[in-house]
This record gives structure tokens, C-alpha cells and sequence, in this order.
């Protein structure tokens, strides 16, 4: 009885002549039903360009840093070390794949809260108010209390996979 009362749904109630609220249980249940195969649909093809694209500019930038340096003056091999041009080409490139991962999956979970967000607007804007506040008060919490902890880790971890590699070539 409550769609009966949002005017868009009225008029499509109308059009396909469902005038009684029993009438509605199909319908509805199909559009749910389609709803959630189309999301899943959605999830594993957003799923599958999220993997794909870090993976292939990770590929593409670590040819291009091999080539780099494959094509430098022997002077340059011979000051620069080897083991920061391993780091490179191995774990830091990781790192950039896992950051590109990570930018992508923010990006479609912010386009998948603000569906969300429109989806609760046009049912109840109270609702869609009080759970972008809540939310959004959360979120910037989490932000301003992890931050500068996230900034000295990755400058540890990228100080440490030089002294990795070049630890393991001594040892070699």
C-alpha cells in the first residue's frame, strides 16, 4: 500500500492495471529477481576490469623500466645499483598494481554508494540523509586516524624491499 502512495510507481501500478496490493507480489518479485542478476552481472564484469587493467599497466610499466635500463650507458650500470633496478622491476611495481587495484575499487564503491544513496532519496530522504551523515562521519574518522600511520609504513616498506633484494644479490 505504501508504493500505491509514491506518484512514479502509482502510474506504472496503473498502466499495467494492478490495482490491488496482491497483485504487486509478482512483479515486484521479478524486478528484484532481475534486479540481483543484473548486479551480479555488474560485479563480476567490474570485478574482472579491476584485475585486468593494474594488471596490464603493471606489465606495460615493467617493460618499459627493463627497457629503460637495459638501454643505458654502461657507465650507468656500472654506479648505479643493481639492486634498487631489481626492486623496481619486482616489488614496487607490485605495489603500484595493488595501488591501481585499490583506486579502482574505491571508484566503483563510491558509484555503488551513491546509487545506493539515490536509490534511498527517492524512498525515504530522511533515511538517505541520516546514512550519508552517519557514513561520511565514520569514514573521515577512519581517514584522519589512519593516515599518518599509513604514510611512515609505506615509506618503511619501501626503504626495506631495496635492502631485501640487495641483501639477497650479496647473498647470492
Amino acid at each position: 500500500e505504501t508504493l500505491y502512495n509514491i506518484e512514479f510507481l502509482k502510474n506504472i501500478f496503473l498502466y499495467f492495471e494492478l490495482k490491488k496490493p496482491e497483485e504487486l507480489l509478482l512483479p515486484i518479485s521479478f524486478v528484484f529477481c532481475f534486479g540481483a542478476i543484473f548486479s551480479g552481472l555488474m560485479r563480476i564484469i567490474l570485478l574482472n576490469i579491476s584485475i585486468k587493467i593494474p594488471n596490464q599497466i603493471g606489465i606495460d610499466l615493467s617493460r618499459e623500466i627493463y627497457r629503460t635500463v637495459l638501454f643505458q650507458p654502461y657507465i650507468t650500470h656500472v654506479s648505479q645499483s643493481s639492486s634498487e633496478i631489481l626492486s623496481a622491476l619486482t616489488q614496487k611495481v607490485g605495489l603500484i598494481i595493488t595501488l591501481l587495484r585499490s583506486i579502482i575499487n574505491t571508484i566503483t564503491s563510491f558509484i555503488l554508494f551513491v546509487a545506493i544513496i539515490v536509490g534511498l532519496l527517492f524512498l525515504n530522504p530522511f533515511v538517505a540523509l541520516s546514512a550519508i551523515i552517519g557514513i561520511g562521519f565514520v569514514y573521515i574518522n577512519i581517514a584522519l586516524l589512519t593516515r599518518s600511520k599509513l604514510k611512515s609504513n609505506s615509506l618503511i616498506i619501501s626503504k626495506e624491499q631495496t635492502s631485501t633484494v640487495k641483501c639477497i644479490q650479496e647473498g647470492l
